[in-house]
């Protein structure tokens, strides 16, 4: 029935108000059953990530010592909260109801709320990236402290709000006809509908997005790179080490002395988390202290394990996008087809699921952080654990 009535212009039916009235409402109702399984994923993602992020603000607040990775994840946590607390019951209902979503004052909030998480998101993954790049490939540098950090976040928060502010003036309610019963979505309003500023405001968001992507990308790629290059040349130190004692230049010799008057260690050395000076002379100080060397190893595969547990955080919300950003290009350079898909009940669901693709990034950060961070998992575990065992206690004293 939902083919032939966007095939046809049925508003030239022979109906009474009710009857076309009720076509519609059917109509409806029959979408919302085939969409069913894009409303239920959109479930489990907002269930999954509202407690998934309770925890771990819960968690890195109560358990973690302040740093830069805790502030930058613990921000993550609170906008992705805000999109499970808004934004994704509001989809959830725009979903269910596609021809009498007549509330404009909820549309704009639900947009604003996306717009506001998502772009602040971005932002603080480039944010993240950055101080990545910092820790492994400038470590014996200034390193991001926790007030630059503390200024990144308000910067994404800045930036958010600039780009999600428009989307409370351009967003409301579309109007348009079926079988001559008007009907209304969640949409750019009519009153812009027609003009260029949702085309304008979808490519500063959009461009602003992906060249975040890249930015992203290339750091990542160099982080990678470094991380390599320094595992290949700890193997050939090894290899030296293997065959006799590496050779000890005269730069190595003055560093090694300056070491011995610093109990063989200095503070940056300690500090440094994944730099071999190319002279290897940091490696030859860490043989002279086995205690310091070790602290530095265990706190160089700290440091590792956190940048691959932020990288995939990146990369999951980087290919999030994707299905969203190929649909959107798609109905730009061909605007019937949204028209065609409701003639096909599994193009419907498909369209309807990978227009949102992007939420998956909302529960996917706790799932990511309990399989790469152990004490995370654990404290997690012993949260559930109490909150489990003073729910039996409250039941049995009831």
């Amino acid at each position: 029935m939902s083919c032939e009535l966007f095939r046809l212009n049925v508003s030239g039916l022979n109906l009474s108000d009710e009857e076309a009235e009720k076509m519609v409402w059917d109509l409806e109702n029959n979408e919302a059953k085939q969409k069913l399984g894009a409303i239920l994923f959109i479930g489990i993602v907002l269930l999954v990530g509202f407690l998934g992020n309770i925890l771990v603000c819960i968690v890195y607040h109560l358990k973690f010592a302040p740093s830069t990775s805790k502030y930058f994840i613990m921000s993550l946590a609170i906008f992705d909260l805000l999109s499970c607390t808004i934004a994704l019951p509001g989809e959830i209902i725009d979903l269910r109801f596609d021809y009498h979503f007549n509330i404009p004052t909820f549309c704009r909030v639900m947009r604003f709320t996306i717009t506001l998480s998502t772009c602040a998101s971005v932002v603080l993954l480039v944010a993240i990236a950055v101080d990545r790049y910092r820790k492994i490939c400038r470590p014996f540098e200034n390193q991001m402290s926790l007030k630059e950090t503390k200024l990144w976040i308000g910067l994404a928060v800045g930036v958010a709000l600039s780009l999600a502010l428009p989307a409370v003036l351009l967003y409301g309610q579309k109007s348009g006809t079926i079988a001559g019963v008007e009907t209304s979505d969640c949409s750019f309003d009519k009153k812009y509908r027609d003009t260029l500023f949702p085309k304008v405001y979808l490519g500063i968001t959009g461009a602003l997005c992906l060249l975040s992507f890249v930015i992203l990308i290339v750091l990542y790629v160099l982080i990678v790179v470094k991380v390599w290059k320094q595992r290949q040349k700890r193997k050939r130190m090894y290899m030296l080490t293997m065959k006799g004692n590496p050779p000890v230049t005269s730069s190595t010799a003055s560093l090694a002395e300056a070491a011995k008057k610093k109990d063989c260690l200095t503070v940056k050395t300690v500090e440094a988390e994944t730099e071999l000076p190319e002279n290897g002379s940091a490696f030859d100080i860490r043989l002279l202290n086995p205690e310091a060397k070790q602290r530095s190893k265990a706190h160089q595969k700290q440091t590792i394990k956190t940048t691959v547990m932020l990288f995939l955080v990146t990369l999951v919300f980087i290919i999030s996008f994707i299905p969203h950003f190929a649909l959107q290009i798609l109905s730009i350079l061909s605007p019937g087809y949204v028209t065609k898909i409701h003639c096909s009940p599994a193009a419907l669901v498909a369209f309807k699921l990978f227009l949102r693709s992007y939420f998956i990034n909302c529960s996917s950060n706790p799932i990511i952080y309990s399989f790469c961070n152990d004490k995370f998992r654990a404290e997690c575990k012993a949260l559930l654990s109490k909150l489990f065992c003073m729910s039996s206690s409250f039941k049995a004293n009831k």
